[in-house]
């Protein structure tokens, strides 16, 4: 395991999958209680159709966390 984020209110993941049509880079573990929201892929490409400044910055964060997987080191194993 590797730690590439901390997330937290009003952040979101998954955005690679989404703009690439790929299978998860990625896990995610919560540390915490959490409410999560899943939105429809179908309506999410409609509206990065129309607003293609928001599908080249989602296509910025998720390219900039696939680098740091990539190069973060791998977590101490729990005993």
């Amino acid at each position: 395991m590797r730690l590439v984020a901390h997330l937290g209110p009003k952040d979101f993941l998954g955005e690679l999958e989404l703009l690439r049509g790929i299978p998860p880079v990625a896990n995610v573990v919560s540390v915490t209680p959490l409410v999560t929201l899943a939105l429809p892929h179908e309506a999410i490409r409609a509206l990065l159709v129309r607003e293609s400044a928001l599908a080249r910055g989602l296509e910025q964060i998720g390219s900039g966390r696939f680098i740091a997987l990539r190069h973060a080191p791998p977590l101490p194993a729990h005993r």
